[in-house]
């Protein structure tokens, strides 16, 4: 069953959703845990966008999201790397 944004259930990404995935991967590997407003930017996507995805990856079991306070961003955690 797809939506709007072209997810389907199960495991399988999209091409957007597996570019958000590997920017996640690539700035871990550069020691740096992104925000949505860094991966937008390396992946040329808007930050809703972003987020949106980031939220779908987390569903299907990708990565972990903690939110914290308020002007403090996001907390991204590879579950699958």
């Amino acid at each position: 069953m797809s939506d709007p944004l072209g997810q389907t259930q199960g495991e399988s990404l999209t091409p957007r959703q597996q570019a958000v995935l590997e920017a996640i991967r690539a700035y871990v590997a550069e020691g740096y845990g992104p925000g949505p407003a860094e991966i937008a930017r390396r992946v040329g996507l808007s930050v809703t966008t972003v987020k949106t995805h980031l939220d779908v990856l987390a569903a299907k079991g990708f990565i972990e999201i903690e939110d914290r306070a308020v002007g403090h961003g996001y907390a991204l955690r590879l579950v699958r790397p």
